[in-house]
């Protein structure tokens, strides 16, 4: 089995981010691997932005979903112009569980993560987020350094 026949990538819109994904999208190329992309909208995320907007959860959500899907055709774009294959799924959830729903769902051979250079609540969210994806994924995990 190759490791890095299915890579599972979990993507966001940061800058440190896209410096993942461009490694990502260039291993992928280099050992012939399907690039599974998957965007989570978090759904505790969702609810803070509509309390914090005075706005619906639902009409957060379609704004979350409008800005997801266009960052994941953009990503899909840039594989497909190396010549990865590439799948792309949008999940609604708690971001750990759907990541390795997704991984278990879609057969990946390795979930690739980015560990970002964030400080204070964002940085604790995410490294938490990235050990509990660490310690219960089926399938080997990869973790880059996104911070530049």
């Amino acid at each position: 089995m190759n490791l890095f026949g299915r890579i599972l990538l979990p993507v966001e819109g940061s800058q440190s981010a896209m410096a993942i994904v461009q490694d990502v999208i260039e291993l992928a190329r280099e050992e012939n691997s399907d690039l599974l992309l998957v965007a989570i909208i978090d759904e505790s995320i969702r609810d803070m932005l509509a309390r914090y907007t005075h706005r619906s959860p639902e009409a957060v959500q379609q704004d979350l979903e409008d800005s997801e899907q266009r960052y994941l055709r953009h990503v899909a774009q840039l594989a497909q112009q190396a010549g990865v294959p590439v799948k792309t799924t949008l999940r609604v959830g708690v971001a750990h569980h759907e990541v390795l729903a997704e991984a278990r769902e879609s057969d990946a051979t390795c979930i690739v993560l980015g560990r970002s250079g964030e400080h204070g609540l964002r940085g604790l969210m995410m490294g938490r987020i990235l050990r509990q994806i660490i310690t219960a994924s089926h399938c080997p995990v990869l973790v880059l350094d996104g911070a530049e």
